[in-house]
């Protein structure tokens, strides 16, 4: 059994993120302090959802519909910090995902259309290999852009089947329109996993779901196999110390 018990909640607004991850039986806490204390408790860091992470932190200029908050950036930026130096996995939900996406050395696509408050399918690769469609909820409309990245630090694990934006805003300068968008822009990815930070960002909300939904097993299939290893490993360690 894991040494490490707790589940910090960064930001944890309305108090409902930890729910697609109670099967793992985590205690909660959504006290960021924990990581400067004892960080040999943390399990696993969780960021949420919520305001726009500020584009100065990845070099562009602010498109006009975005809204940040830059102190929760410097925040969770620090959070981020301090669980990367314990080696602490990390998931981000929504703009969580983006924050680990940006944290990697991704940037952000600032302005998306069609993803507001609503249900689409995604084409999820299951850590067995093969491949489902799934139903997820979702509210956003700046989403993860890992594809700068060098080969090895991204893996998107679920894209949408066909793109749902009608443009892919990097900044008010650079707006692509759907017809000219990328085969890369066009397969609009929904969770990635950033192995060299240990982190997995999903723009979906499986916390809005039913614990019984598909998507919502995914996630927990998902967290099993790039997230719990290091939680193990950990653990082993700190009993052979």
């Amino acid at each position: 059994m894991s040494l490490l018990k707790k589940l910090l909640v960064v930001n944890d607004s309305p108090r409902n993120h930890s729910r697609p991850f109670h099967t793992f039986g985590f205690e909660y806490t959504d006290d960021p302090e924990i990581l400067q204390r004892t960080p040999e408790q943390v399990a696993m860091v969780v960021f949420t959802g919520g305001a726009d992470v500020s584009p100065e932190i990845y070099d562009r200029a602010k498109h006009p519909a975005t809204f940040s908050n830059f102190a929760r950036d410097v925040e969770e930026m620090n959070v981020f910090d301090t669980a990367q130096a314990h080696g602490v996995p990390m998931v981000g939900i929504c703009r969580g995902a983006q924050l680990l996406c940006v944290m990697a050395g991704g940037k952000l696509l600032q302005d998306v259309t069609n993803h507001g408050m609503c249900t689409h399918p995604v084409t999820a690769r299951f850590p067995e290999g093969y491949i489902q469609e799934l139903m997820v909820k979702g509210d956003h409309h700046q989403m993860q852009y890992p594809w700068d990245l060098p080969t090895g630090d991204f893996e998107v694990l679920a894209w949408s089947p066909k793109p749902y934006s009608m443009h892919y805003a990097f900044d008010a300068e650079s707006v692509i329109d759907i017809d000219a968008a990328s085969a890369q822009l066009k397969t609009e990815p929904d969770v990635v996993w950033y192995p060299k930070i240990k982190a997995l960002g999903m723009q979906f909300h499986p916390e809005w779901m039913p614990e019984s939904a598909p998507a919502v097993d995914y996630v927990q299939q998902l967290v099993e196999h790039y997230i719990i290893p290091y939680t193990e490993r950990d653990a082993d360690e700190a009993n052979r110390a």
